[in-house]
């Protein structure tokens, strides 16, 4: 079965923030005979001067971001769609 998976995180900081760097862990697993990911998009806002994937010692697909600019807020929208398995 497939599931299409939508997740949006909004942070408003209380004074505007300078350069700053986040760890983002927002797609689910893949988790072998149970779930795998078809497909996933990412988007960080405002859009980082940097940015990396790689997966976590814990097999979290992980991207490193880095923000240059100035910003009151920062927004994260995933999108994922998920096949799982009967069990």
């Amino acid at each position: 079965m497939l599931y299409d998976l939508d997740l949006r995180i909004t942070y408003n900081y209380e004074a505007t923030a300078g350069t700053s760097r986040h760890l983002l862990r927002v797609v689910p697993r893949d988790l072998p005979g149970v779930q795998r990911v078809v497909s996933h998009q990412l988007t960080v806002d405002p859009p980082p001067a940097e940015s990396s994937v790689f997966t976590d010692a814990f097999g979290n697909l992980t991207q490193d971001v880095l923000l240059r600019e100035r910003h009151d807020s920062l927004d994260i929208h995933v999108h994922c769609r998920i096949e799982r398995t009967a069990p």
